[in-house]
C-alpha cells in the first residue's frame, strides 16, 4: 500500500473514531479532533458519506446506518434485542417515546436498538454508535443495577445528578438536546448482556413519572421473558 493510501486511511479510521466516541460533531470540531486540515476533513467526510459510512444531519456528521449493518454477523446483544423489541415497540405506541436501549462498552454507553416516537426534535443515532455518556441512559448504564429494577418514587433521581444510585431511574431535562426529556433505567439481563438501560424519549412537558413508571413495567417484562 503506497504511503498516500495509507494517509487516506488514517485519516478516515482518525475521523470514524472520533465520531464513535462523541456520538456526531460538526466539521471544525472533527478537525479539531483528529489533527487533519479542515479541507482534507471535509473532503474525507464527504467521500465517506457517499459510501452510507457516515451521515450528514444539518452541519454536524455521525456514523452511517452501513457499519452497523456491517457488524451484524457479531451480534453478542441479539437475545436482548430479541426479547425487547416487542415491548419497546408497545411502549412507543403507547407514549409516543423514542425507546432505545444501551450497554456499556469500553466505559462508554453504545446504542444496540431504537424504536422511534413522535419527537419534534429527532435526534438521529443509528445502532451501533456511542450514545451521549451525560444523558440520562448513558449515566444510567455506567452505574449497573445489583438487582431488578422496580419503580419506586423514593429513588427516582433529579436532573443533573452526576451519580445514580444503582437501580435508580435516571431523568435529564433538556440538559442534552434542547426540547427533549428521557428517562431511563438500568437492569441485568444474561451473560451475553450483563447490564443495559432503557431509555425514552419525549418532548419537554411530558410528565416524567409516568414516563418512568410504564418504562420500568417495561423492563419488568423485558427481564419476565428473558431466555
Amino acid at each position: 500500500m503506497t504511503g498516500g493510501r495509507r494517509g487516506v486511511l488514517d485519516g478516515a479510521f482518525a475521523l470514524l473514531d472520533a465520531l464513535s466516541e462523541t456520538g456526531e460533531l460538526g466539521l471544525t470540531r472533527l478537525a479539531a479532533e483528529t489533527g487533519l486540515p479542515k479541507a482534507t476533513a471535509y473532503r474525507l467526510l464527504e467521500q465517506l458519506t457517499a459510501q452510507g459510512v457516515v451521515e450528514k444531519c444539518g452541519r454536524n456528521y455521525h456514523i452511517g446506518l452501513s457499519i452497523p449493518m456491517w457488524s451484524q454477523a457479531w451480534r453478542p446483544h441479539q437475545n436482548l434485542l430479541r426479547v425487547a423489541l416487542g415491548p419497546m415497540r408497545s411502549m412507543a405506541r403507547l407514549t409516543g417515546a423514542t425507546v432505545g436501549l444501551v450497554v456499556p462498552s469500553r466505559s462508554r454507553p453504545v446504542l444496540i436498538g431504537r424504536v422511534p416516537g413522535r419527537l419534534t426534535t429527532p435526534l438521529p443515532a443509528p445502532s451501533g454508535t456511542a450514545w451521549y455518556k451525560r444523558s440520562a441512559a448513558g449515566r444510567a448504564v455506567l452505574t449497573p443495577p445489583t438487582n431488578p429494577t422496580r419503580a419506586r418514587g423514593s429513588e427516582m433521581i433529579a436532573d443533573g445528578s452526576p451519580q445514580p444510585g444503582r437501580g435508580d431511574v435516571v431523568f435529564d431535562r433538556e440538559e442534552v438536546v434542547a426540547g427533549v426529556c428521557c428517562a431511563a433505567v438500568s437492569f441485568t439481563f444474561d451473560s451475553d448482556t450483563p447490564v443495559a438501560a432503557l431509555y425514552a424519549m419525549v418532548d419537554a412537558g411530558y410528565p416524567l413519572l409516568r414516563l418512568a413508571t410504564i418504562l420500568t413495567s417495561t423492563v419488568d417484562v423485558i427481564q419476565a421473558v428473558q431466555p
